[in-house]
């Protein structure tokens, strides 16, 4: 009696678990979507957006906290990270008088980051998911195109609305769409990576919705990673082809007519600047005014607990635009260092994978290719936008089937 009842349970927990687990990816498939509504009613009603956007994803994000707490052996991980942000929060609110929303609405994205990585962890060894990331993928990559597509029409917002230069639809923000863009390009090029032409036809769409967005980051980010597979994946000839392709895309983008106004605008900022204020596009300089203006908050707690985004928010930045040094001057460098485990422990997880060699060395330059934006670029670890998905590498991973 003792056997059946315990069967009966594991199945009841099992069937919990799939629920739950359908329920949360349904949600995460949808986040394009909403971002897409989210934007347009942001064109007619300024209130409608930060409602609307902020009450979904924060319950999403309840879902996988909850998700990964109660049904999942990465329990401790969870507890980790939730009472490590429950000490800043407190600490910033004691110590800096700081604003509470200005600081969850920060953490809340970073959260999802670690959320992700432990979620799609999580599912990551059961089969029943494959179509369910697969249909995630080709919903974000067509609210993608429906967006640039949209922007292209003359509808929507621009990437640098001061020039009315580069599309973006209705997201709100064009560099978050870059960055979105390469992640799941890179995912569904690895995915079908056993069929070169429907991977070049992803790779060309890519590299095309990446040249109407109109930044470096998107078009180059696109080209690398087409280049990362057929270098890896593909005979002599289409090596070739790809190099080909690339320097194609560094000599065309500067002559190109849509062009013009970006090249432009570089070569007077090129000139302008120094070489690394002209890498970093002037965030250097945001770092400067924020390093000097923290200099009479600094202590050992400010060090570790960070200065919170409402002190740093008074030097006239909210922030560098460079995860890693918003992070720590958001949260400190405690934060920072499980941050970054995080992250040090998804390369860790491709290279201790089953994957054949040539897989891993995809989703690591892939994957190197998103921290490297993050890092000089940022909106990618703190981003609402991208950080749910992230956990798609370590997903991928741990699929050697696909």
């Amino acid at each position: 009696m003792s056997f059946k009842l315990s069967a009966r349970n594991g199945f009841e927990y099992n069937i919990l678990k799939f629920k739950v687990d359908s329920i949360a990816l349904l949600l995460i498939t949808i986040f394009p979507i909403i971002d897409t509504f989210v934007g347009f009613l942001n064109q007619h009603s300024d209130s409608m957006e930060s409602i609307v956007g902020v009450l979904f994803k924060s319950l999403v994000l309840l879902l996988l906290i909850l998700r990964v707490f109660v049904l999942s052996k990465y329990r401790i991980f969870a507890h980790l990270v939730l009472c490590l942000s429950l000490i800043i929060i407190l600490y910033q609110i004691s110590y800096y008088d700081a604003k509470i929303v200005s600081e969850l609405s920060s953490l809340t994205k970073i959260l999802f980051f670690v959320y992700s990585i432990l979620y799609f962890e999580t599912i990551a060894k059961n089969d029943e998911y494959t179509i369910n990331i697969k249909l995630l993928l080709w919903v974000y990559f067509l609210s993608i195109s429906f967006n640039v597509s949209v922007g292209v029409l003359g509808y929507g917002g621009h990437t640098y609305e001061s020039l009315e230069y580069g599309v973006k639809g209705f997201v709100y923000a064009g560099n978050e769409l870059s960055f979105l863009l390469c992640l799941i390009s890179s995912c569904l090029i690895y995915i079908y990576r056993k069929n070169i032409k429907l991977v070049l036809v992803i790779g060309l769409v890519s590299v095309t919705l990446g040249y109407f967005i109109a930044t470096k980051s998107a078009l180059f980010g696109c080209v690398f990673l087409l280049a990362f597979y057929f270098f890896l994946y593909t005979n002599y000839l289409a090596k070739v082809f790809v190099f080909a392709l690339c320097i194609g895309a560094f000599f065309i983008f500067p002559f190109s007519n849509v062009e013009t106004q970006l090249l432009s605008r570089l070569l007077d900022r090129f000139s302008s600047v120094e070489l690394v204020s002209f890498i970093f596009s002037g965030r250097d300089q945001y770092l400067d005014i924020i390093l000097q203006y923290v200099q009479d908050y600094s202590s050992v707690f400010s060090f570790l607990l960070g200065y919170s985004k409402t002190v740093i928010s008074q030097s006239g930045y909210s922030g560098v635009e460079m995860d890693f040094v918003d992070i720590y001057f958001w949260y400190g460098a405690v934060f920072l260092i499980f941050i970054s485990c995080f992250i040090l422990s998804v390369y860790l997880k491709i290279w201790l994978s089953s994957l054949k060699q040539l897989d891993k060395v995809y989703l690591t330059l892939s994957y190197s290719l998103m921290i490297f934006l993050s890092a000089i670029a940022g909106h990618v670890i703190t981003s609402g936008m991208i950080s749910p998905v992230f956990g798609l590498y370590i997903y991928l991973s741990n699929r050697d089937n696909f």
